[in-house]
């Protein structure tokens, strides 16, 4: 049985229109990723609630996502992002 890998990344562009993805960690628990989520969350929210340019008006509107992935195994995933 392989081991699982645990990556945190989210949204870090509330400006208007655009996207940028950033990766937070990568972690060999559930739980250390849920931990860094969260610690995400709450400084994405406190560095975007107060921009007047930022259409971030609740916590729910920051987007940090936990992807599970089996170790040494070849992946495609979109994380995210915007182009026009």
């Amino acid at each position: 049985m392989k081991n699982k890998i645990y990556v945190v990344y989210g949204e870090t562009y509330y400006g208007g229109y655009g996207s940028y993805v950033g990766l937070f960690g990568v972690f060999s628990s559930k739980d250390l990723a849920e931990k860094a989520k969260i610690k995400m969350v709450k400084e994405l929210f406190e560095k975007n609630k107060n921009d007047d340019e930022s259409c971030v008006t609740s916590i729910d509107d920051i987007e940090v996502y936990i992807e599970e992935i089996e170790e040494d195994k070849m992946l495609d995933i979109h994380l995210g992002g915007y182009a026009e």
